[in-house]
Order: C-alpha cells, then sequence, then structure tokens
C-alpha cells in the first residue's frame, strides 16, 4: 500500500505528492500495544498491564504525527494554497495564499524560482496564445 499520492495544486497547478494515510489503522494500534506489551515483559518480569497502557500512548503518539504529516502534506509549497481551509472558508484560504506570496516575493531564495501563475490564468494565456496563432496563420510557436 502506497502511504502517497501524487496530485495538483488546484491554485497553480503544481504537482506535489500528499500523504494519503490520515489516521493509524487498526493494525498500527495492535502493532502498538504488542510493542508496549514486550517493552514491560523484561521490565516487570512477565506480563503486566501497564504494558497495554504504554501501547496506548504509542498509539496516541503514532496519531499526532500521522494526522500532523498528513495535514502538512496538503498545503501546497510553492503558493500556499491549502483545499482543507479552502473547504471550511474561502476568504481564509485566500488571505493565506496572498500570505505566503508576499513572504515568497521578499524572500531572496525564491527570487530566480518560477513566478506562480494560477491554473485559470494559465488556461487562459494558453487559449488566448492559440487563437493568436491561429489568426496569424501559424501553427506553432516555432514558426514565428
Amino acid at each position: 500500500m502506497d502511504m502517497t499520492q501524487k496530485c495538483y495544486c488546484a491554485y497553480c497547478g503544481s504537482s506535489r505528492k500528499v500523504y494519503t494515510k490520515a489516521h493509524v489503522s487498526f493494525l498500527d494500534v495492535v502493532l502498538a500495544v504488542f510493542i508496549g506489551v514486550c517493552f514491560m515483559v523484561p521490565l516487570a518480569g512477565g506480563f503486566d498491564p501497564r504494558g497495554i497502557a504504554i501501547g496506548a500512548v504509542f498509539v496516541g503518539v503514532a496519531e499526532i504525527f500521522t494526522v500532523l504529516r498528513h495535514r502538512m502534506s496538503m498545503k501546497c509549497g510553492r503558493c500556499g494554497f491549502d483545499p482543507v481551509v479552502y473547504r471550511r472558508s474561502r476568504e481564509d484560504a485566500a488571505r493565506l495564499v496572498r500570505e505566503h506570496l508576499a513572504r515568497r516575493a521578499n524572500d531572496p531564495a525564491t527570487l530566480l524560482a518560477e513566478p506562480v501563475v494560477p491554473a485559470g490564468v494559465r488556461a487562459k494565456r494558453e487559449r488566448e496564445k492559440r487563437q493568436f496563432l491561429e489568426e496569424a496563420g501559424m501553427d506553432s510557436p516555432q514558426q514565428m
């Protein structure tokens, strides 16, 4: 089972990988409890119910890291678009994208990076370019 999936940003269209596993599975719970019990056997000299409690702590820590990893992978690193925030509030998602792009504009490390162009604007430019080439009687930009 692959834990990552390739997807495209709904705002800028860049590709990225997101973690599809949002929560721990039943097998993860069983293994964490088993590790907790195995951890307590040498310390207590046999089976001890505290091992199950330690396993529950392991499950909690694993759930926190799994949810955080999934949640952090959802946000686009290029434009800052977050689909989870978008589903809750479009205004908040737009504000986050504007803030991310403002930080990106002031960051010297991204001065030479490719600019972020929203997918809708990119599609409109492509349509206008095709229309211009058709009106000019050219099949491709190489004929210019």
